[in-house]
């Protein structure tokens, strides 16, 4: 299968963005439920002690060698829907009757799902089983399945994971659409260590990548998967490693080579990200994020016409980027072209409200112009009031006030940012001392 390389999922980490692996719009949400304790269906005899139907076809199945599991999903199912119920007690009896016939166990393991087990079956065997089953539940427009397949053993699973696993290879098995059955494999297993990804359980999303490297060494997608996830966790060299691995694997392949970049970059190996960025920006053109780390990169290199050249052609593909506009400004500034930079941190302000520097750095900017005051110092207030923790921003509202004669607001801001450890007491020595407040005693000595 050909993997959707083209979205964009945004690190976790402030320093940048990495390109990670979509599975695709799914369609229903990935919550893991317990499918080992779920009320089993006839013909399946439940004991008394135990109504778990996956520990209970352990019991049945712990003789034997080999194994699959199915887990059979309608694509759309609402309970109170009269249309779908019915819909699915046809696809019940359908599975029943094909278990019976191959000597299968089967249970409803969630609404709108079926999970089967079927003794002494190769995953490839099952696949004509789940045609069988689709062929027969077919006829009706509104209505399809999906089907995924996995089989035991697989890598070091047992026998309790498999029925999880097959239900992991319905979601790979949304990816061509509804009504297909896919096997489980390393494909699937990217598909839900990106899932963890995008609910923020980056240790569950590594280990998924590192099971689907077992199956498929040699997958490059993974490969830089798992990258990304050691550089969310902060752990770059192992991360560069996986990038590292994935270019060796494919030359070609544009994801591994920014994402190699980008973590030169974060070490502040500048040359190296700016090499590993332009053989993105060959392999990709186009891409946004590769001309929008190129620009910082050579910002970062002292090459500021550059730099310029490339932010424009970032906001040429992406015109509502707040941080585009951003660096461009702070570029600008760099090359004296202060109109210039003004205008952007203005645009970056109004595509973001929300963006603390740009608000902070046009305030300063327009206070260094002697430009509309009040405004400069309505931005830095904002500034502060969003990151609250940011000595620069204090710094730069201090000064704002400090210009206008606000000294006690001046004041205030200046140690504020004193503490949280800029240095600027300069600036503190240059606001007036308060005029004393005569007592009543200092007024009866007068």
């Amino acid at each position: 299968m050909k993997e959707n390389q083209h979205g964009l999922s945004g690190s976790r980490n402030a320093a940048g963005q990495f390109l990670l692996f979509q599975a695709g719009k799914a369609q229903t949400e990935y919550r893991p439920f317990n499918v080992d304790c779920t009320e089993p269906l006839k013909p399946l005899e439940v004991p008394p002690e135990s109504q778990c139907f996956t520990q209970t076809a352990m019991d049945r199945l712990r003789k034997m060698a080999r194994f699959s599991a199915m887990a059979i999903r309608l694509d759309t199912f609402n309970p109170e829907s009269s249309a779908d119920v019915d819909f699915f007690q046809k696809a019940a009896d359908v599975v029943q009757s094909v278990c019976d016939a191959q000597k299968g166990l089967y249970g409803r393991i969630a609404p709108g799902w079926i999970g089967c087990f079927f003794p002494q079956k190769s995953s490839k065997a099952c696949e004509k089983i789940a045609k069988a089953i689709r062929n027969a539940v077919s006829g009706q427009k509104q209505h399809s399945i999906t089907i995924g397949i996995a089989q035991f053993p697989t890598l070091d699973y047992s026998g309790m994971q498999i029925l999880e696993n097959a239900r992991k290879a319905v979601f790979h098995a949304e990816f061509f659409g509804p009504d297909s059955t896919t096997s489980f494999d390393a494909v699937s297993l990217n598909i839900s260590g990106d899932r963890y990804y995008q609910e923020g359980n980056i240790q569950g999303a590594v280990d998924e990548f590192k099971k689907a490297l077992s199956m498929d060494p040699d997958n490059v997608n993974v490969h830089n998967s798992l990258g990304v996830c050691y550089a969310v966790l902060g752990e770059l060299d192992k991360a560069l490693e996986e990038f590292r691995t994935a270019l060796d694997l494919d030359a070609a392949e544009m994801m591994a080579a920014y994402n190699c970049g980008l973590v030169h970059f974060l070490q502040k190996s500048y040359e190296k990200a700016l090499e590993l960025f332009l053989q993105a920006e060959r392999l990709g053109a186009g891409v946004f994020e590769t001309a929008f780390q190129l620009g910082r990169t050579f910002l970062e290199l002292k090459k500021i016409g550059e730099a310029i050249d490339y932010f424009e052609k970032a906001l040429r593909r992406n015109p509502d980027s707040a941080a585009a506009y951003r660096y461009l400004a702070e570029a600008c500034i760099l090359e004296g072209r202060f109109e210039d930079a003004l205008s952007a941190y203005r645009t970056a302000a109004r595509k973001n409200p929300n963006d603390a520097e740009a608000l902070s750095a046009l305030g300063e900017l327009l206070n260094r112009e002697d430009k509309d005051p009040e405004i400069a110092a309505l931005f830095c207030r904002q500034s502060v009031h969003i990151s609250p923790e940011n000595g620069l921003y204090w710094e730069r509202l201090g000064r704002v006030c400090l210009n206008q004669k606000h000294y006690e607001e001046a004041r205030k801001a200046l140690r504020r940012a004193v503490d949280l450890g800029r240095d600027c007491l300069n600036d503190l020595e240059k606001i007036p001392n308060p005029d004393p407040v005569e007592t009543p005693q200092d007024m009866s000595n007068s």
